[in-house]
């Protein structure tokens, strides 16, 4: 079998390929916000970087990479990066080097520069966003409703800085890439199907940090706004219960107070829990994916991409995941759990435990700890009875009340012996 390696192709709008001379290499992809990026560092013994080649604002960079054999003999992997305009330079020896860094919005539009004061009637976002990326012979990408606009002030702001906001304002999501502005509904994307599975704790992340907001999600949200026909104060509320976001703000009508408002709850909403992680490097993630993450307990879920970290560098290929919880304890996660159990021999039915996963109340949840909890299996015998694996299942921080499972094992066929299992996998 061929051994696998990652190729990295870099061209220079100045003496043509770089790739030679790389000594690191990182593509940051966005999925909102921020233009995507790349940043690289070069050889410079020849002080060509001092010279002929000195970067200066305008000049381009293409890059792309590819993973070969990675999984298998001719399983080929290619990330495209893009084009990138150069917005950024250092030099820096002994031994000589010289970084780059470029971006990928093209320097000589005014999008991000240029202040505009102006007054838009009667359109859509699509609309707008579609004269906007005329202006500066941008292609537009529009992914989402027609959303329209009674009346709209721009004040003295950027084109770029005005339509990522009024996008923020109802759901959207915005960025420049590839001499494109892209524009998706960031609800709709997290409703896609997870491209990819990752254990963190099996190994595969090198390292990880989750963070969650403990007071949770918000239940509902509350805006006031005043009527533009009657000028009486009109309050629309969606959803129920104890933490609601309140508004109060401009809007056309009940409908456009209802979009704004659910907008921005599903804004806040987002980032409740985040987690950033570092695996070996998979030319086929991008930002705006979904993926499942298991191995952290309860938090193990589907989780959307905000930003896919590619690099390359003597450390080999690596992608840094900028990830936000979207729904924790699918069925994936607990597939996943029960794949895992099987393998350390705790099971040998893990499609059983999938099936019957909601027969008995936190069932699920016990099996996701298993696997989070049980790295190995020790191979034990003492544990005879499920009243006794319940008593080491609390020792090891499986399970917090065994008298609940000492009452439910006999409710589910197979259930007292998983218990034991688990518990002499437990202790030798």
């Amino acid at each position: 079998m061929k051994t696998r390696r990652t190729d990295l192709d870099v061209q220079y709008s100045v003496g043509g390929s770089l790739t030679g001379s790389v000594e690191q290499f990182t593509f940051t992809d966005n999925a909102t916000g921020q233009a995507d990026n790349i940043s690289l560092t070069v050889n410079n013994a020849t002080g060509e970087w001092l010279g002929a080649r000195e970067p200066t604002k305008g000049r381009l960079v293409k890059a792309k990479f590819t993973q070969k054999d990675w999984d298998a003999e001719g399983d080929n992997k290619t990330l495209d990066c893009g084009e990138f305009t150069l917005d950024g330079f250092s030099a820096a020896g002994f031994p000589s080097t010289a970084t780059i860094g470029a971006v990928a919005t093209p320097a000589d539009t005014g999008i991000n520069e240029t202040q505009r004061t102006a007054t838009w009637n009667k359109t859509t976002i699509k609309n707008i966003a579609s004269k906007i990326a005329a202006w500066y012979s941008l292609t537009l990408f529009y992914e989402g409703d027609e959303i329209k606009v009674e009346a709209l002030e721009q004040s003295g702001q950027t084109d770029s800085a005005f339509l990522s906001s009024l996008c923020e304002k109802y759901g959207l999501s915005m960025k420049l890439y590839r001499k494109k502005i892209v524009i998706f509904d960031r609800e709709a994307y997290k409703k896609k199907d997870p491209v990819k599975t990752i254990r963190v704790s099996g190994g595969q992340g090198e390292n990880f940090n989750l963070t969650s907001d403990l007071a949770g999600s918000y239940t509902g949200g509350r805006i006031q706004y005043t009527d533009p026909a009657t000028e009486k104060d009109i309050v629309v509320e969606i959803g129920t219960g104890t933490r609601i976001l309140s508004l109060n703000q401009s809007a056309d009508d009940e409908a456009d107070a209802k979009r704004q408002i659910t907008a921005a709850v599903n804004n806040a909403n987002h980032s409740i829990t985040q987690v950033s992680l570092t695996i070996p490097g998979d030319a086929s993630l991008i930002a705006s994916q979904t993926i499942t993450v298991t191995g952290l307990g309860q938090l193990s879920g589907k989780y959307y991409i905000d930003q896919a970290q590619h690099s390359i560098g003597s450390s080999g290929y690596t992608v840094s995941l900028a990830l936000s919880l979207v729904a924790a304890m699918t069925d994936a996660v607990v597939a996943d759990a029960c794949a895992q159990l099987a393998a350390l021999s705790i099971t040998n039915t893990p499609s059983y435990w999938v099936a019957h996963k909601d027969d008995v109340k936190s069932l699920e949840l016990l099996l996701v700890n298993m696997a989070t909890v049980i790295k190995g299996n020790a191979g034990g015998t003492g544990v005879t009875d499920a009243g006794t694996a319940c008593n080491v299942l609390t020792t090891y921080k499986v399970m917090n009340s065994p008298d609940y499972w000492a009452s439910k094992y006999s409710s589910l066929a197979n259930l007292d012996q998983l218990l034991i299992a688990a518990a002499n996998a437990l202790e030798a």
